[in-house]
């Protein structure tokens, strides 16, 4: 085996100078940002993955695990198409990738409904009663029901008839409006935040299943001799690992931002938050969304 590894390696090293370099040279011209730095760490993050690739090819090719010529041209051949792809977006002078467009599917499905209410599970219809006792309130009393109707579990009808009486006392909503008084922003930034944390969290989890069930994959198909399999299984989990990470990093933002509002002290850091979140993520995502949801109902 191993004489048939060396001789398929010298044909495969030259091709793979040529397809490295038809890796390399585009992302120059395809990322516009960063200066040198950028584009050398991702070219490296390649270079790693095909030296990788390799060097796992090889190891199961000398026990025959794999078959040799086989294990000589793998990570020339995955290598390949990245090639292609990636120096066909620089003769078209397009980006690396359009994240938005390969994202957008996924934002959609978990993106909260801005139409839902945060509570509109508690929320309380207004009594014939309680209509009857707005004529009594203070304007300062009518201005504080449409500023946090949603902090004490009110419906929009509650709000609309401040609105009512006070424009009846002369108080229009546009005085209100630039007066500050229409909305509490306080409350509007920590919801921002809360939904933003949603989506991500949710996003978190859409990719920490194949990442959990790729490096689990691996490590059970490795022990079993099955490594072209494995590796396979460890392609699919590296990309969820990464889109895991930078979603998760994105929810601990929104997260740490929404307590900054709430003047609450959050006491995970990034580093905690990622070590915690990778082993008992589902656990970390209801806990988390249910603590912001009850923080949020008692901002001001």
């Amino acid at each position: 085996n191993k004489h048939i590894i060396v001789f398929h390696e010298k044909f495969a090293l030259g091709f793979a100078c040529i397809i490295l370099f038809f890796v390399g040279a585009p992302l120059g011209a395809l990322i516009k940002k960063g200066g040198l730095g950028l584009p050398m760490v991702i070219a490296i993050v390649l270079f790693l993955v095909y030296h990788f690739i390799g060097i796992f090819a090889k190891n199961s090719a000398e026990d025959s695990s794999l078959n040799p010529m086989l294990s000589s041209w793998l990570s020339t051949i995955i290598m390949l198409p990245v090639s292609i792809y990636l120096t066909s977006r620089a003769t078209k002078d397009r980006g690396l990738f359009d994240v938005d467009l390969l994202l957008q599917p996924i934002v959609n499905l978990f993106k909260p409904k801005e139409e839902i209410v945060v509570f509109e599970d508690s929320q309380r219809s207004i009594t014939q009663e309680e209509l009857d006792k707005f004529g009594a309130y203070e304007n300062s009393r009518l201005i504080d029901i449409i500023q946090n109707y949603r902090k004490y579990d009110y419906n929009e009808t509650y709000r609309d008839n401040a609105f009512r009486i006070l424009n009846e006392r002369g108080i229009s909503e546009q005085e209100l409006k630039i007066a500050g008084h229409i909305s509490n922003d306080r409350f509007e930034n920590a919801k921002r935040n809360y939904l933003d944390f949603t989506l991500n969290s949710r996003i978190s989890l859409f990719f920490y299943i194949p990442f959990l069930i790729g490096i689990l994959a691996y490590f059970v198909l490795n022990n079993n001799n099955l490594p072209l399999m494995a590796i396979v299984a460890l392609v699919i989990a590296i990309p969820s690992t990464i889109m895991f990470l930078v979603f998760l990093s994105k929810a601990y933002m929104s997260q740490t931002n929404f307590y900054k509002i709430a003047e609450k002290k959050y006491s995970f850091n990034i580093i905690i938050f990622i070590v915690v979140g990778i082993p008992l993520y589902f656990l970390l995502h209801v806990f988390n969304k249910k603590k912001m949801k009850e923080e949020l109902k008692v901002i001001q």
